[in-house]
């Protein structure tokens, strides 16, 4: 149950009970709406400008972890390129000469990738 207010009349010299208008009870609600909707509107903004919203941090963590597992697999590429030259050099330079078989153009060698 609500309390009453009470303002005191200096003519009377009583207390009379302060009744509210529906135009002020109306005028009440909608001053209460906007101080909270600025409270509200500051937040978000805060919140957006800070990017601490849940979904984003998510997306944004994600993303920092595939970028490093794209780089990760990058490393691993480039060191298979590197061990793939080794293998053709000793297919050159040891088993071609041994088995007395002609060496493979690099056309042939490289079908497949422009070449």
């Amino acid at each position: 149950m609500s309390r009453s207010k009470y303002h005191y009349n200096t003519d009377t010299l009583r207390y009379d009970k302060i009744v509210l208008s529906r135009n002020d009870k109306f005028k009440l609600a909608i001053k209460y709406f906007l101080i909270i909707f600025n409270i509200a509107l500051v937040i978000n903004i805060i919140l957006y400008t800070k990017n601490i919203y849940p979904k984003l941090y998510i997306l944004e963590k994600e993303n920092s972890l595939l970028n490093f597992k794209f780089e990760k697999l990058n490393d691993n590429i480039e060191n298979i390129k590197l061990h793939l030259v080794e293998i053709q050099q000793n297919d050159d330079g040891l088993y071609r000469p041994i088995f007395e078989i002609e060496p493979i153009s690099s056309s042939i060698r490289m079908a497949g990738f422009g070449g």
